[in-house]
């Protein structure tokens, strides 16, 4: 009989396990011939649709969300590069993402 109940317990917390699924990431590299890294993430993500979340910044990049992707520019000055990073649930957006962050970034370069 004790063996039942454990079972049943055991049965009944095992269902409440919750498997969830990894983001999928896409990854840019760009060259940076200024230092304004920064503004020009900021810009970048803006202008593709992403939140700025200010709160996660680190010294060496910028944080962004739209719907369920997170966008991060990490600024490497000493190495003239920014990487772009975008993860979301379905591979395809967060390419298309990663690319539209990655397009207005060389929008900024040439503006100036």
């Amino acid at each position: 009989m004790k063996r039942i109940i454990l079972g049943l317990l055991i049965g009944a917390f095992s269902t409440g396990v919750v498997m969830a699924e990894p983001p999928y990431v896409e990854v840019y590299y760009i060259d940076m011939p200024k230092s304004d890294c920064f503004k020009r993430a900021e810009a970048s993500m803006k202008e593709a649709g992403f939140l700025l979340k200010k709160s996660t910044w680190a010294g060496y990049d910028r944080v962004a969300f739209k719907d369920d992707y997170k966008a991060v520019v990490s600024c490497v000055e000493d190495k003239k590069v920014a990487v772009i990073i975008v993860a979301g649930p379905v591979y395809k957006t967060a390419d298309q993402y990663a690319s539209t962050i990655k397009e207005n970034f060389k929008y900024w370069i040439k503006k100036e």
